[in-house]
């Protein structure tokens, strides 16, 4: 763009034009990103959660003693894995968004900050 022989207010128009186009889909990405990241955790643990609710009822419905031994191992298991994503996401290192856990309220509030201060 800076070697096209156009005028100076064009050529500026089009740089802040293309600032714009480039900042706005960082933005979007930044935004689509986090909150993937956010909604991802609470899908994975229902699962695990629900794998357990079966489990669960499957061993209080009656199993011969090696299958009950079996999903009580696997029971466990995903015990574990559900409080490890808990801990992990949630307390250790959630999704963050500028340093600060990335929910709806803080994506809002980045976005809004970072097209507000554009113009500007």
């Amino acid at each position: 763009l800076l070697w096209y022989p156009l005028s100076h207010r064009l050529l500026a128009a089009h740089l802040a034009a293309l600032f714009a186009v480039l900042t706005g889909l960082s933005v979007v990405i930044i935004f689509v990103a986090a909150k993937t990241t956010n909604d991802i955790t609470p899908i994975h643990r229902s699962r695990l959660q629900r794998e357990r609710l079966a489990i669960e009822r499957e061993i209080s419905a009656g199993v011969d003693s090696t299958r009950a031994v079996t999903l009580e191992h696997a029971r466990r298991l995903l015990k574990t894995l559900d409080e490890n994503i808990a801990f992990e996401e949630v307390e250790r290192e959630p999704a963050s968004v500028l340093g600060v856990a990335a929910s709806a309220g803080t994506i809002g509030s980045v976005l809004s900050l970072l097209l507000g201060g554009l113009p500007f």
